[in-house]
C-alpha cells in the first residue's frame, strides 16, 4: 500500500503533503495552465507595467525578444493572463470582474465576522489586519489560489463545476473555499501563507451561512444555496486532510470558537422542549391521563451538563465546556444523543452501555427525562390495556436505568446531589412505575385506574401509600 502509507504518514502536517511533493501523484488537470510556475505578482496593471518599461533602455524589446526565444516552447506564460480563454470562467476577463466584486464582498463579510467574534467571548484572540484581508483577497491573488485549485485539486476532488464557476451566480462562500483550498496547494508566497492564516476565519464565515440556512425551514435549495453547502463540504474536506486533532475535531464535531449566545439559544430550545414533555408525562402519571406528547416525538438533543447551563458568564462556560470534553472523551461509550434514543436503548432486546465506561456521557439531567417517559409509557399501556405485552420491556428499562443511576450517584458528593433539586428523586419514578404494574395486576379496580383524568390527587396518594404501607409491613 505505498499510496495510503504516503497518505498516513503521521509526520506530515497535512495528508496532502504526498500530493505536494509528489507531483501531485502525476495528476493534472489538463484544462487549466500550471500557475504554480508563476509569480503571484505576474498581472501587473498597465500602469504598473508602463512605470516599469520606463526604466528599461532603449533596446529593450530586442533584449526581451532574445530572452524569450530561449525559454520551453511547452512554458504557458499567460497562464494566468486575464485576457487568456478558459474553461473556467473565473479566470476570464469576465471572471476577473467578478471575482474582484465578490473578493470586496468576501473582504467585508470576514471583518464583520471578525469584529463579532471578538466582542463574543474571549475564545476568540487572532489579529485581523484589514489591508492585508484585501491584499489577500483580491481578484489577482484569489485568481491564482482558483487556478491552482482547478489544476491540482479539482482531478482528485472533482466537487465543484468548473465550467459555471466564476459566474455572476457563483457562491461567495463557494468562491472563498476555493480559494483557500488552492492557496494551500501553491508555493510559500508571502500572499500564500497569508491566506492560510486566515482559514479558521474563513471556515467560520461559511458554517455560520450554512447555521442560518439551517434555521430556516427550507424546502427546495436555490443554486446559491446548494454552493454555500458545496463550500461547507470542500473546507470540511480540507480540515479533515491535517494531521491536527484539533482541526479535525472541528470540523467533524463542531465549529470553533464555541459561541456561550449560541450554546444558550441552542441549550434553551432543548429546555424548551424535554421540559414541557416532562411536564406532559408528569401530568400523565399523577392524573392518569394520556400523553400529549409521545417519546417517538422527542428527537432533540438531551439537556447539557449544569456546569455549562450554570455557567455566570463566557470565561468559566469555557472551563466548564474543556472538563465535560474531557470527560466525554475518556467514557468510551455514549447513550443516545434524545430521549427517543435513550429510551428506545433501554427498551430494547439487546443492551450494550456498560454504566461504568460511559459514565462521562450520563448525567442527572439526561437520566431523568427518560425515565418519567417510561413511567408515561407505562400509563398509556395500562390505558391501552397493552400491558401484558409491554411489561417485560418495562421492566428489564428500569432495571437498566436504575444501574446506570446508582452508578452516577453512588460516590456523588451530597452537597452536589442537592443541588440537582428535585431531579434527585427521579429515580422513585422506577419504584412508582414498578408499582403501577403490580397494582394494575393485582387490583385493576384500584381507584387510581377507576377514571381517565383524576381531578386531584387522591388516587395516585392512594397508590403512593398502598406502597409504602407494604413495604412497611413486609418489614414486620
Amino acid at each position: 500500500m505505498p499510496f495510503l502509507r504516503q497518505i498516513f504518514n503521521p509526520n506530515t502536517v497535512t495528508m496532502q503533503q504526498y500530493l505536494n511533493v509528489a507531483n501531485n501523484d502525476g495528476s493534472f488537470n489538463e484544462n487549466v495552465p500550471d500557475a504554480s510556475r508563476l509569480s503571484e505578482n505576474s498581472s501587473a496593471s498597465p500602469q504598473d507595467i508602463s512605470d516599469i518599461i520606463a526604466l528599461l533602455p532603449p533596446c529593450h524589446t530586442a533584449m526581451l525578444d532574445d530572452a524569450l526565444s530561449t525559454l520551453p516552447t511547452h512554458e504557458d506564460l499567460t497562464a494566468l493572463s486575464i485576457s487568456t480563454p478558459s474553461p473556467i470562467p473565473a479566470l476570464t476577463d469576465e471572471g476577473y470582474e467578478i471575482l474582484a466584486v465578490k473578493a470586496a464582498s468576501i473582504v467585508t463579510g470576514l471583518q464583520e465576522l471578525h469584529y463579532q467574534l471578538e466582542a463574543d467571548g474571549a475564545t476568540y484572540t487572532a489579529t485581523h489586519d484589514i489591508n492585508q484581508v484585501a491584499q489577500v483577497f483580491c481578484a489577482e491573488k484569489m485568481r491564482f489560489f482558483v487556478a491552482a485549485f482547478f489544476r491540482l485539486t479539482h482531478i482528485h476532488f472533482p466537487l465543484v463545476h468548473c465550467a459555471s464557476f466564476g459566474t455572476p451566480e457563483t457562491s461567495t462562500f463557494l468562491i472563498l473555499a476555493v480559494t483557500i483550498f488552492g492557496s494551500s496547494r501553491c508555493a510559500a508566497f508571502k500572499h500564500t501563507i497569508h491566506a492560510q492564516r486566515f482559514t479558521k476565519l474563513a471556515d467560520e464565515y461559511i458554517y455560520r451561512e450554512v447555521e442560518r440556512l439551517n434555521q430556516g425551514y427550507i424546502n427546495h435549495l436555490t443554486l446559491a444555496q446548494l454552493q454555500t453547502l458545496q463550500a461547507a463540504v470542500a473546507m470540511t474536506n480540507f480540515m479533515m486532510n491535517h494531521n491536527d486533532w484539533s482541526l479535525r475535531e472541528r470540523a467533524r464535531l463542531k465549529r470553533l470558537p464555541t459561541l456561550i449566545r449560541s450554546f444558550i439559544f441552542n441549550e434553551t430550545a432543548v429546555r424548551v422542549a424535554s421540559m414541557t414533555a416532562a411536564i406532559d408525562w408528569n401530568q400523565a402519571r399523577v392524573f392518569y391521563c394520556p400523553p400529549a406528547l409521545t417519546i417517538g416525538e422527542m428527537k432533540c438533543s438531551l439537556p447539557s451538563h449544569r456546569e455549562l447551563w450554570d455557567a455566570p458568564k463566557a470565561t468559566a462556560y469555557i472551563v466548564a465546556k474543556e472538563m465535560v470534553d474531557l470527560a466525554r472523551l475518556a467514557s468510551t461509550q455514549r447513550l443516545g444523543t434524545s430521549i427517543a434514543e435513550f429510551v428506545s436503548a433501554l427498551m430494547a432486546n439487546s443492551f450494550f452501555m456498560d454504566a461504568e465506561i460511559c459514565h462521562g456521557n450520563v448525567t442527572l439531567e439526561s437520566l431523568s427525562a427518560p425515565i418519567t417517559a417510561i413511567t408515561a409509557l407505562t400509563i398509556s399501556a395500562c390505558q391501552m390495556n397493552m400491558l401484558a405485552g409491554a411489561q417485560l420491556s418495562i421492566v428489564r428499562a428500569i432495571a437498566r436505568w436504575m444501574a446506570l443511576w446508582d452508578h452516577i450517584t453512588q460516590d456523588m458528593d451530597p452537597q452536589l446531589l442537592l443541588k440537582a433539586g428535585l431531579t434527585r428523586h427521579c429515580h422513585e419514578n422506577c419504584t412508582l412505575a414498578l408499582h403501577l404494574i403490580e397494582t394494575w395486576q393485582a387490583d385493576p379496580g384500584h381507584i387510581y385506574f377507576q377514571s381517565v383524568g383524576h381531578q386531584s390527587l387522591v388516587p395516585i396518594y392512594s397508590l403512593v401509600m398502598l406502597h409504602d404501607q407494604g413495604k412497611l409491613e413486609s418489614c414486620y
